[in-house]
């Protein structure tokens, strides 16, 4: 299924929804905001344009998403190379598995490939921020020199519904609810030291409103 914002607002969960339907094992967008955390997310830094980006919580979400949907993962950072990242995706893309991307097309945010041509120089899928998204997939040419990456990220592939027992539901939800807090709570985290998180986030937003500089009082 196609993505954008007019199908939901936050990337990464709209991405794996997306995948998971067409693997024909459907996630419920609603329950992915909440097991993963980004439905509490709330950072503030003024340099930082995408500040909110669900990536920011990367690998962290994406562990999650996987351990509460049963299934295995695998990540791959961008710096394994252009070559690697190619072999991952005919290889994923043969088995019938889109594969998760960060930046492709657009800013630093998750979104799907789903194919290639030319050998792996082209690659085609949806992105949140691709012109024109109802005609059709992207094709973006040049992709690795061209990627916003997130976080040492390149490809989320996913794996084989795992074939033995994980946290129970009830495990799933306590742990969520903790994370959750977490995110409200800390003001400050130890791999976003120079962003304001959490409620405190809000404060922070709003004395920026003050600074002339950015908002002149006129």
């Amino acid at each position: 299924p196609r993505i954008g914002y007019d199908v939901h607002s936050c990337t990464f969960p709209t991405a794996l929804a997306a995948c998971m339907t067409y693997l024909g094992d459907p996630a419920d967008y609603d329950y992915l905001m909440g097991v993963t955390g980004l439905a509490f997310r709330r950072l503030w830094n003024r340099d930082d344009g995408g500040n909110i980006g669900p990536m920011h919580f990367a690998p962290e979400c994406v562990r999650r998403a996987f351990t509460a949907l049963g299934y295995e993962h695998r990540l791959l950072s961008h710096q394994a190379g252009r070559n690697r990242l190619v072999q991952a995706l005919k290889e994923s893309l043969a088995q019938g598995r889109p594969v998760l991307a960060s930046g492709i097309v657009g800013p630093p945010e998750c979104e799907i490939v789903t194919g290639y041509s030319s050998g792996g120089e082209v690659l085609h899928g949806w992105s949140f921020f691709q012109d024109k998204p109802a005609t059709g997939y992207y094709a973006q040419p040049n992709w690795y020199e061209k990627a916003s990456w997130a976080n040492g990220l390149g490809f989320i592939l996913i794996g084989d519904k795992e074939r033995w027992p994980g946290p129970s539901r009830r495990d799933i939800l306590i742990s969520s609810l903790k994370w959750a807090v977490d995110l409200e709570r800390s003001a400050k985290r130890p791999d976003l030291p120079d962003h304001v998180s959490g409620l405190a986030a809000y404060e922070a937003w709003a004395k920026a409103l003050e600074v002339d500089a950015d908002y002149p009082k006129e």
